[in-house]
């Protein structure tokens, strides 16, 4: 796990959406007044969205099936 250890995400109030890509607008419309956090599922091998990501905060968390963990990132942000 990279960067800061996200405990408790049930805890959060969380949206949770599959790959968007970068700078999607669904990243700049999402309400935040009682938004915790956002996570956001991206393929391994898409590296461009991952370091996107990780440079806006994001740190990569547990939480995805086992048959998923393979090929795909799980990443969270509290806001």
């Amino acid at each position: 796990m990279c960067g800061r250890e996200t405990k408790n995400l049930k805890s959060y109030k969380t949206i949770l959406f599959p790959i968007r890509g970068p700078k999607h607008y669904l990243l700049s419309k999402i309400p935040m007044d009682n938004l915790k956090s956002i996570v956001v599922d991206t393929p391994l091998i898409n590296q461009h969205a991952i370091a996107f990501y990780e440079h806006s905060g994001f740190v990569k968390v547990n939480g995805l099936p086992e048959r998923f963990s393979k090929n795909w990132t799980r990443m969270s942000k509290i806001v």
